[in-house]
């Protein structure tokens, strides 16, 4: 699986562009993790979560629960000291945003060892959160960039272990 990211990844994976990532990195909304030779910007995972996140939570211009620009700043600098860089923790997370914050939540049980899934809501609290799951995201990773199969080499054949069996082509064809 594909664990770090440029730029033009982070558009294709979240679908913001490519001028807004380099804004958020001018302005410190968002920095790569790393950087390598020649101030190649290089993202993680969790990098990418904060991207969808705030993607998500900013929303259309015409959503009436769309978040401001200092609220996404807040989320995303308590975000980037939350999450782990390890992908097998970060696949399974949920987050449930209120007005005031957020909730973290790990959506497979380790005790339990199954999938606890997307908890109910009573009708009193629908529409005073919003929920964003990570997995989704995880898989669009897969299937933008499937993991690759390892081949390995095929093993010697050892001629002189098959005996009588290993005749060469040119004894069979000598009358």
């Amino acid at each position: 699986m594909k664990t770090t990211f440029r730029p033009v990844d982070l558009q294709k994976l979240t679908g913001i562009s490519y001028r807004q990532i380099q804004y958020w990195g001018r302005t410190g909304f968002l920095r790569p993790s790393s950087l390598r030779r020649g101030r190649y910007h290089v993202y993680t995972f969790a990098d990418a979560i904060s991207v969808a996140v705030s993607m998500f939570l900013r929303g259309k211009k015409s959503d009436k629960n769309r978040y401001s620009i200092q609220k996404l700043r807040k989320v995303a600098s308590e975000l980037a000291g939350m999450l782990p860089e390890d992908i097998t923790l970060l696949r399974n997370l949920l987050f449930l945003f209120f007005d005031e914050g957020f909730i973290l939540l790990d959506t497979v049980a380790a005790e339990l060892g199954r999938p606890l899934g997307i908890p109910k809501v009573s009708e009193g609290l629908a529409g005073k959160f919003r929920v964003f799951e990570v997995a989704p995201l995880y898989k669009r990773i897969n299937e933008l960039w499937p993991p690759k199969a390892i081949e390995l080499p095929a093993p010697p054949i050892n001629t002189t272990a098959l005996g009588p069996l290993a005749v060469s082509v040119s004894e069979r064809s000598s009358p």
